[in-house]
């Protein structure tokens, strides 16, 4: 299956915009996105330069985009095994190969960051209830955590998008405004924004 879905997602641009980049209608676009219709050559390479992977990234035949193979050769050397290295030495076309198995090795170690996470979160929520005698059904209690966990993100995918298009003024304004505490407490967004205002003042794009 092709991954376009997922790359609009992740790029954090509407059908609308992907089509009228592509110069294709709305529809046209939701066709290639469900699979209705097959992406012509032309078309793919253009939505893979859109993007920023590969045509074979982009329609589901490689593993590896393009943006993190130069961060995965870094990683070859401390994730695969004397084995493995001893192999991929031997058998060079095997490349792409370890480089899925180094991708692969990275997530799961992620996934597992975000899982001891979560298992902190819920202990320090069960913690925050009882300092405060708070009374929650266990569903309540999944329900609050559920919520907390989705705001997070929903914002976290907002900000990152404003950063991405490097729309200052509009994060400035949230600084200001909606977001003023998160960026007084959230060490990673202080610095951000302070990426984003040296780029300003420097006019570096």
């Amino acid at each position: 299956m092709n991954r376009l879905k997922e790359l609009r997602q992740k790029k954090g641009d509407t059908q609308e915009v992907v089509a009228k980049a592509m110069g294709v209608t709305r529809r046209g676009y939701q066709k290639w996105e469900n699979e209705e219709s097959q992406i012509k050559p032309e078309k793919a390479q253009q939505l893979a330069d859109y993007f920023g992977v590969s045509v074979g990234y982009l329609l589901g035949y490689d593993e590896v985009p393009k943006e993190l193979i130069d961060e995965l050769e870094l990683q070859l050397d401390n994730v695969l095994t004397p084995t493995e290295k001893e192999d991929l030495e031997n058998n060079p076309e095997l490349r792409n190969h370890y480089l899925s198995i180094v991708r692969n090795r990275l997530l799961y170690n992620q996934r597992k960051e975000v899982e001891k996470t979560e298992q902190a979160f819920d202990k320090d929520f069960i913690k925050f209830i009882e300092k405060y005698s708070i009374y929650l059904s266990d569903d309540q209690i999944e329900q609050i955590k559920d919520l907390m966990k989705t705001m997070s993100n929903i914002n976290n995918r907002y900000l990152m998008v404003a950063m991405a298009g490097g729309y200052f003024e509009q994060m400035k304004s949230e600084k200001e405004n909606e977001f003023k505490e998160l960026f007084k407490y959230s060490k990673i967004w202080q610095e951000n924004y302070s990426t984003m205002e040296y780029n300003e003042k420097n006019n570096i794009k």
